[in-house]
């Protein structure tokens, strides 16, 4: 379908945005009309994908990998977005990071970190 031009030239910055509903988020983001930067882990095949979905809805799409537990990797990713499109009107926070354990016991302090690193820091970064 053809969207209804809501976010018609707005740039979106959308972590995590390789696959589930992050890709889900930029293609529909480029069906409305905006260009979208992606910024995800290390699944460069997925992320090549969603940049192709994107494009096929006829916006731009700029890849950043990176670690959103990372400052200054967050800091540039926005630098890299403003300078590749001039703007960033939208920022969708959706990485996460979840690893499941048997028991309250079998989670590790590094498990821990990274899941609070990754789903509190990232979003404050």
């Amino acid at each position: 379908y053809k969207g209804s031009e809501k976010l018609q030239d707005k740039v979106a910055l959308i972590t995590g945005g390789d696959s589930g509903i992050g890709r889900s988020v930029a293609i529909l983001f480029a069906r409305e009309g905006a260009d979208v930067a992606i910024v995800y882990l290390n699944e460069h095949e997925d992320a090549q994908i969603t940049k192709e979905m994107v494009e096929a809805e006829g916006r731009k799409c700029l890849l950043i990998p990176g670690d959103v537990k990372k400052r200054d990797f967050c800091d540039y990713a926005i630098r890299s977005t403003i300078t590749a499109f001039g703007k960033l009107d939208i920022l969708v926070n959706n990485a996460a990071f979840q690893l499941h354990a048997s028991t309250f016991e079998d989670m590790t302090e590094e498990h821990f970190d990274q899941t609070i690193k990754t789903n509190l820091y990232g979003y404050f970064y």
